[in-house]
């Protein structure tokens, strides 16, 4: 929320410390700006040690061209260097546009999978 006491979706950014690839999205503690983590973020608890980890978590499903990639670009604004994002998209657009972003602003991408017509990007600050 903003001073105005209004959401803006725009900025939404879901935050975690461990959130496996394929587990569903359970309850989230919300976080203020003031935390310093970005507005509207939450932040999940680590719950098993052994599976991926990333430092934020995206879901994009349903967003069409140019969104996934502005929300990540957005994303990737507010954390530190070496830090990861894993994006979840079901726009096949998005397989170039992560591999031309990545390639253009110097990102590192991890991994690029598809499953059921899911993509999932995990894309490291540089």
């Amino acid at each position: 929320m903003w001073q105005d006491g209004a959401v803006h979706d725009r900025f939404e950014v879901n935050w975690c410390e461990q959130m496996p690839p394929n587990r569903e999205r359970g309850p989230a503690q919300t976080t203020s700006a003031s935390q310093g983590i970005g507005p509207q973020a939450t932040r999940r608890p680590s719950k098993i040690m052994a599976e991926p980890s990333y430092d934020v978590y995206l879901d994009a499903r349903g967003l069409v061209c140019p969104m996934p990639l502005i929300k990540t670009r957005q994303a990737l604004m507010v954390i530190e260097p070496g830090a990861t994002v894993c994006v979840l998209a079901t726009d096949p657009a998005t397989v170039a546009d992560f591999t031309n972003f990545c390639e253009a602003t110097g990102h590192k991408l991890v991994s690029s999978e598809q499953k059921d017509g899911i993509y999932m990007f995990v894309v490291e600050k540089a």
